[in-house]
């Protein structure tokens, strides 16, 4: 892709994953057998020989079209999919073809899951918050995943599914735990989005450079391809010559032999963050054993999470193609260690203990589900 104005904030965040998305487009139940492109005049033209065809409008860079065995799939509300909400006016060159994060024509996905709504639907807050006529609520604010919970997601139906694989979010913001926007959708249709910097929420600051590589993969139902949707594996990235994407052999790893004075009754995150990159590894529940992978060489805060809860951090250096082996980390920042007069519950970084935590991330605080607030509470 090339662009006729000067280097933006969000050329630098999407035009090399715009490239690596495209070629995971072929990823569908059946191996692909012929993959290539025409040009019809005003779009690149990609048939992925697997049944799914798609358009990408040579002006602005726009998904205009795709379609799986026959059906068209582009369309919702006279909008194009694209990357980051549109790249405007650009000069669309093709080499591994370009697409983005799609919406998605009605009537095609369900609208049953807490992040879809009805169009009667009754509006509560801000325009995306509805209730539904038993009461319960709905919103595209409402996916309920955390960063680290999934690989990917989408929507399905018996003809087919369409699934967005998430980046390794290096370049992201937030941490393992950061929850966003993942998808909307009623009868006018449907959205799948890959956010590449939320700053809704955000605890640190943005960090810039290649934002990606994440896919677009479309199959008959199954989940998408391992060998795009496995975190750890990113050999089909390093094939393609990403400009601003280091390749496995230039990146480190982290194996830690396990965590003393952990609480077996909660679960335990290791990461390693600085201005640059983000990564994250979940500890084993018997052992407390962690590796973190594919991390670019550089020096890093190590942060030990009990539940969400930071309790233990050091510094460390990671080089690029080795194993970095950590002996046993004992924490040293866990609030449930300190001698209390008095205490309720525990500390975990999350709000789970409180009445109707659990409808927290899913659900608006007048939700039908919400059991009562009475006095005394």
């Amino acid at each position: 892709m090339s662009y006729d104005r000067p280097l933006s904030r969000r050329t630098v965040l999407t035009s090399a994953a715009g490239l690596a998305l495209a070629l995971a487009a072929p990823v569908t139940a059946s191996a692909a057998a012929t993959f290539g492109y025409t040009d019809d005049g005003t779009h690149y033209v990609v048939d992925t020989g697997a049944g799914l065809v798609f358009k990408v409008d040579h002006g602005n860079g726009d998904l205009s079209s795709f379609v799986y065995k026959g059906t068209e799939y582009q369309g919702y509300d006279g909008k194009n999919s694209h990357i980051e909400s549109g790249l405007g006016t650009s000069t669309v060159t093709i080499s591994t073809p370009a697409t983005g994060v799609a919406r998605l024509k009605p009537a095609i996905f369900p609208t049953t899951y807490p992040d879809t709504w009805s169009n009667s639907d009754t509006v509560i807050e801000s325009a995306d918050v509805f209730r539904k006529t038993d009461g319960t609520t709905r919103s595209k604010h409402f996916s309920n995943l955390r960063t680290i919970d999934y690989d990917y997601f989408g929507f399905s139906s018996s003809a087919a599914s369409i699934w967005v694989v998430r980046s390794n979010k290096e370049k992201d913001s937030g941490g393992p735990f950061i929850r966003q926007l993942l998808r909307y959708g009623n009868e006018s249709g449907a959205g799948l989005y890959e956010h590449l910097y939320y700053a809704e929420g955000q605890t640190e600051a943005e960090r810039f450079g290649l934002h990606g590589p994440y896919v677009l993969a479309v199959t008959d139902g199954a989940a998408p391809a391992s060998a795009v949707s496995g975190r750890d594996n990113t050999a089909w990235v390093d094939a393609l010559g990403l400009t601003g994407w280091t390749v496995s052999s230039g990146r480190g790893r982290i194996v830690g032999n396990g965590l003393a004075g952990r609480d077996s009754s909660y679960p335990y995150v290791v990461g390693v963050s600085n201005a640059e990159a983000q990564y994250w590894g979940k500890a084993d529940a018997g052992t407390g054993k962690y590796a973190v992978n594919g991390i670019l060489p550089g020096t890093y805060t190590l942060t030990v999470y009990k539940g969400e809860l930071a309790v233990h951090a050091q510094e460390m250096t990671i080089t690029a193609g080795a194993v970095t082996t950590l002996h046993t980390i004992t924490i040293n920042g866990d609030p449930a260690a300190d001698t209390a007069i008095w205490r309720i519950g525990d500390w975990n970084g999350t709000p789970a203990g409180f009445k109707n935590a659990s409808l927290i991330t899913y659900a608006h605080p007048s939700d039908s589900r919400a059991a009562a607030w009475t006095a005394g509470t």
